[in-house]
């Protein structure tokens, strides 16, 4: 019996307990109802808290970089209200994130091995000039040298 009692709304379990006479009030069956109200506002609660919480341990996974802003731009209640596979409507709602607002999203890393290194046969020699005007160190004049004998003969 107990269990069938604590599956009701607390509003019900209210009214049944109520004798007859108290029941029949104005203000009473307004405080009823302002509980009523009360259970539902914290129904809806829950399940926005739970729908946040999905989407929030899935971001760090898909690479989001601004919860805060993702949260607000998506449309949660909608998106996952009448959703019976959660996890199916998280992955449409970040697909759908991805295509409109990517900017929110990390781009990948590039790797340093990607990059494509252009090999030069010869220094610049006019860099070398340069700083051998500025410098008259005995380093930089045979660097030039050295620069200025494979350079090819036009």
């Amino acid at each position: 019996m107990e269990e069938e009692t604590d599956n009701k709304p607390l509003a019900d379990r209210i009214r049944s307990a109520l004798p007859e006479a108290l029941s029949a009030d104005e203000t009473i069956a307004r405080e009823i109802e302002q509980v009523a109200n009360l259970e539902s506002q914290l129904a809806e609660t829950k399940q926005n808290a739970a729908m946040q919480r999905a989407f929030l341990e899935r971001a760090p996974k898909e690479g989001l970089r601004y919860v805060s802003d993702a949260l607000e731009l998506a449309d949660l209640q909608g998106a996952l209200k009448d959703a019976t596979d959660v996890e199916a409507a998280i992955d449409g709602l970040y697909s759908t994130l991805r295509a409109t607002r990517p900017y929110l999203f990390a781009k990948p890393q590039e790797s340093p091995a990607n990059e494509k290194i252009v090999p030069t046969d010869r220094p610049d020699l006019e860099r070398m000039r340069e700083a051998l005007k500025r410098s008259s160190s005995s380093r930089n004049i045979q660097n030039l040298r050295d620069a200025m004998r494979r350079r090819p003969i036009r």
